[in-house]
């Protein structure tokens, strides 16, 4: 794989559609995506009292139907029936909207449909809900076709009623029906069911259910907003597609840099667009408005930036007055001293915000605040005030108690002093509220992600962050400061003074004084702006003031903890940077640093944590050399100290000018001449694949064996083991091998691979949970694919483990292995305790009433056949694994998969090298 830096993660108008879909057969505008937890949600479930929450995306979650439709009826809206839903799908399906139909039939979600079945005898269609489990609304007399579970073709459904015509009792690996569950349970309290179009992991498709309990909730069930009407405020195709069309320019340039270096000749074409748009944009709120109007106001700061740069005034005026005009600002001047009234008198509107129970957003930086993260913070969050402050309150917030020195000299006492922290007990108060949301700047993973309505940040970004569908603005820039200041000028506003001089401190600081290999086009162009703004005269005089605060501590238990990350699979990082930190003298710190690391590594079981130590020179500025520590877990392997110490030196090499000198030794790799120190950016993204190489396998003792980090995936050696024995291999489309248990377990044992039992399985996932390795436990209870055990039950009282699996003439049957006869509990289904395991068995203690939510349960199905296979299987329903003991012997899924395991790990050939200006990193194994 290739490592390329200049990445951009913002979401764009190519990555956005209308909001909403017509669909011509039911009248109804039913919107892409499910309920969106916003301000207005908020103020209507506040008007009548109904408790919300929302998913990691924003959307509504663990609200029971009842309250739903309460809160759509509030709103004006109203969801989509049973019958409506396949109505809907077929209308997209005929449109060929793709987007449309792949939010009806999501694997994010699954969706409450506005039909209930009472006492399984009667159906309303968008019924009026009375108390929790109370339905009025027209009584249809109804019998359910039989199937718990059965299989339809989601064309067998009749569009008037919403049920199956015809339902079939088994499926094979490759056909296109669904499951679908029946009215005949007695699960439902009060006889109240519900219609939910759910999703099944085990067939990677949607399903058809029935017989869902009425006051179920969970934090993957939610609802769909529909209007009679065309919604307000959502911008159409039409205006989106000339959007498109319009920015399509804008992100080419941006892409190749042009843009930076003049004004193009197309910008005509961008403000005749706002000018003509301008009243329209004004009131849409809808996720492509918001894009798209902080996509053009970022064009407009860059436009209006580099006409002033190039001395062409009259263009940048009119570029100043356009963008003045559709920010709604007209390009007044900020008043002298509005800013730090702004954030001198944050503390007390949020104190009013929350009595008043008014919408609150929280503008964060990251979980160890640099100047970087503290300034973007204050003014993105003056910059929303300024342009929503009626609707929102717009509070900076600084994650912990404290502000670093170097922050403090730069913002001085006075507004040093007014700044709110995450400790303090205004913001725990507001938080407890329910009403916050948050915008990130400077990061794009956090606790709080679940409430964040915006991100801008100058990291790589996550994938957590490249689902959610939110503005945000995600470049490779030398700090956040310039994209949030970029922003304020898009405004069409000058930055005043005090604002500018902090906002220019922050991009010296994050660029190392305008470090070349720091920088950008667009660092260049905006610091030059901030420059004369700021009245700042020697930046180097400057900058090192605030690096001589940074740079004293010698505090090693702060030092490490003040510049952790952890934003990768399997490593820490930690920079310490001091005036002559590496001298003899001052030993003593950098051992403690090493000691630190060496328990980072033990507390969240880690392989590695780099340590990367800055020694400065007395002028505070002047690097004279670093040195990195690569500080391994003691179990590591030679193989993979070796792969890391080459990695790290190829980095200094790839990213170091002719006169830079290497010291490579068994504990540190010392480096000087580079001219700056070594940006974790630079690193951390090479490392990330080389430690993942290594680390394929977790060790249980437990169970006395390595169980792999992932399924068995096709590739040469598994596709000779499939060709010699005539079996016609199944992989999905991310290559992971699945089809039927024993055909798996076969390739397994031609490979010469071991399979886990239940009980071995639970012995891996206790000691991942014991070890703090949270990855592994969630690899071990994945919601996308079902496991293979290797454990087979018959006559549903004799368990047979590790049999060996035998292929006569394309059919399987198996012989020896461990034969017991044991209590197999019964569930149909059940809810388990996972820590009131059989440890001998791998089978639950004691099964509970299925009736339950939220309670730290896992499902459990005992078998309802004569051999049947243990699987671990996930209730997407509920987000909750489960035990599943009925899995027939000849059954076969396309996400069933196995899990191979190992008495003895053979690492892989790793090797970094530079070629054609970038890092490859090829991992091949031995």
């Amino acid at each position: 794989m290739e490592i390329d830096y200049d990445f951009d993660g913002s979401l764009k108008m190519s990555d956005v559609v209308e909001d909403f879909f017509h669909s011509p057969s039911t009248g109804l505008y039913v919107f892409r995506h499910p309920l969106v937890v916003d301000s207005r949600v908020l103020a209507a479930a506040d008007s009548i009292e109904v408790k919300v929450e929302a998913s990691p995306e924003k959307w509504l979650v663990n609200v029971p139907l009842a309250d739903a439709l309460r809160l759509l009826e509030r709103l004006g809206g109203t969801a989509l029936s049973l019958p409506e839903y396949f109505r809907v799908r077929r209308d997209a399906i005929q449109a060929g909207d793709r987007d449309m139909l792949a939010s009806l039939e999501s694997d994010q979600f699954i969706e409450m449909l506005a039909t209930v079945f009472l006492r399984d005898r009667t159906m309303i269609h968008h019924p009026r809900a009375g108390g929790r489990l109370e339905f009025r609304g027209e009584e249809i007399p109804v019998r359910t076709p039989e199937g718990r579970y059965g299989w339809v073709h989601p064309d067998d459904f009749d569009l008037a009623t919403g049920l199956p015509v015809r339902v079939a009792r088994v499926r094979d690996v490759t056909d296109d029906t669904i499951k679908y569950w029946d009215t005949h349970t007695d699960i439902g309290r009060a006889g109240a069911l519900m219609a939910v179009r759910g999703f099944v992991t085990s067939v990677g498709k949607i399903s058809c259910d029935l017989g869902f309990p009425a006051d179920a909730v969970s934090e993957k069930l939610t609802i769909r907003e529909c209007r009679r009407s065309r919604p307000e405020g959502v911008l159409d195709e039409r205006v989106l597609e000339e959007a498109r069309s319009v920015l399509g320019r804008y992100y080419a340039a941006v892409r190749d840099r042009s843009l930076y270096a003049r004004v193009p000749e197309w910008h005509e074409s961008l403000l005749w667009f706002v000018e003509r748009h301008r009243a329209l944009l004004s009131t849409a709120g809808d996720v492509a408005a918001q894009v798209l109007k902080e996509d053009l106001r970022d064009a407009l700061g860059i436009f209006w930036c580099r006409a002033l740069a190039d001395g062409e005034l009259a263009l940048a005026g009119r570029i100043h007055a356009a963008a003045g005009a559709f920010s709604g600002l007209c390009g007044a001047p900020i008043d002298k001293g509005s800013f730090s009234h702004f954030v001198a008198g944050r503390r007390e509107a949020l104190r009013r915000a929350i009595r008043e129970r008014a919408s609150i957003v929280f503008v964060l930086g990251h979980d160890n605040p640099d100047t970087d993260a503290i300034v973007s913070a204050l003014a993105e969050a003056f910059r929303q005030h300024l342009l929503c402050g009626a609707e929102s309150t717009f509070v900076p917030v600084v994650p912990g108690d404290r502000i670093p020195d170097e922050v403090r000299e730069l913002l001085g006492p006075e507004l040093g002093d007014c700044l709110i922290f995450t400790a303090d007990e205004d913001y725990a108060a507001a938080s407890r509220t329910g009403r916050p949301e948050w915008i990130m700047v400077d990061h794009n993973v956090s606790r709080v992600q679940p409430e964040t309505r915006a991100i801008i940040d100058h990291h790589y970004p996550s994938a957590v962050c490249l689902q959610q569908r939110i503005p945000r603005r995600i470049l490779f820039a030398g700090s956040t400061s310039t994209l949030v200041a970029l922003r304020i000028y898009g405004l069409g506003l000058e930055i005043p003074r005090e604002l500018a001089r902090v906002l220019h401190g922050a991009t010296l600081m994050d660029t190392e004084n305008r470090f070349p290999g720091k920088m950008t086009p667009l660092d260049d162009l905006v610091m030059d702006r901030l420059k004369p703004a700021s009245g700042m005269g020697d930046e180097s005089a400057f900058y090192r003031g605030l690096m001589r605060r940074l740079i004293t501590c010698y505090d090693a238990d702060r030092l490490f903890v003040r510049d952790y990350k952890e934003d990768w699979c399997f490593f820490g990082f930690a920079v310490a940077k001091g005036i002559e930190i590496l001298d003899p003298e001052r030993a003593g710190i950098v051992r403690r640093l090493r000691e630190l690391a060496v328990e980072n590594n033990a507390r969240k079981n880690l392989p590695l944590t780099l340590l990367k130590v800055v020694d400065y020179a007395a002028d505070a500025e002047t690097i004279r050399r670093e040195t990195m520590f690569p500080v391994f877990a003691r179990e590591s392997p030679e193989e993979f100290r070796e792969a890391v110490r080459d990695t790290i030196v190829t980095i200094v090499r790839h990213e170091s000018g002719p006169g830079a000198r290497i010291e490579r030794g068994k504990e540190a790799i010392e480096y000087s001449g580079v001219g700056t120190q070594l940006s974790r950016k630079k690193l951390a993204p090479v490392l990330d694949p080389v430690v993942n190489a290594f680390h394929r396998y977790f060790y249980s003792p437990s169970a006395g064996f390595y169980f792999k980090r992932d399924f068995l995936r096709r590739d040469r050696r598994v596709e000779e083991a499939a060709r010699r024995h005539g079996i016609v291999l199944h992989a999905d489309e991310d290559g992971v091998v699945v089809g039927n248990p024993a055909e798996l377990k076969f390739l397994l044992q031609e490979l010469g691979l071991l399979c886990a039992s239940p009980a071995e399985y639970f012995h891996a996932y206790y000691d991942a949970l014991a070890a703090g390795d949270e990855r592994m436990a969630a690899h071990l209870t994945s919601p996308r694919y079902l496991e293979t055990l290797d454990m087979i039950v018959e006559d549903r009282e004799t368990i047979v483990e590790h049999a060996r699996i035998v292929r006569d003439r394309g059919a399987y049957s198996y012989e020896g292995g461990t034969r017991r006869r044991v209590r197999v509990p019964v569930g149909e289904p059940g809810l388990f305790d996972p820590r009131k395991i059989d440890r001998e068995t791998g089978l639950p203690a004691e099964v509970e009433d299925p009736r339950q939510y939220g309670q730290g349960l896992w499902r459990y199905w005992s078998p309802d056949s004569d051999r049947a296979w243990a699987l671990r299987s996930s209730i997407f329903a509920y987000g909750i694994p489960a035990l599943d003991l009925k899995f027939g012997f000849g059954e076969a899924l396309p996400r069933l998969a196995i899990r191979p395991c190992v008495r003895r790990v053979v690492h892989p050939r790793v090797r970094v090298s530079e070629r054609g200006g970038k890092i490859l990193v090829e991992v091949e194994d031995a």
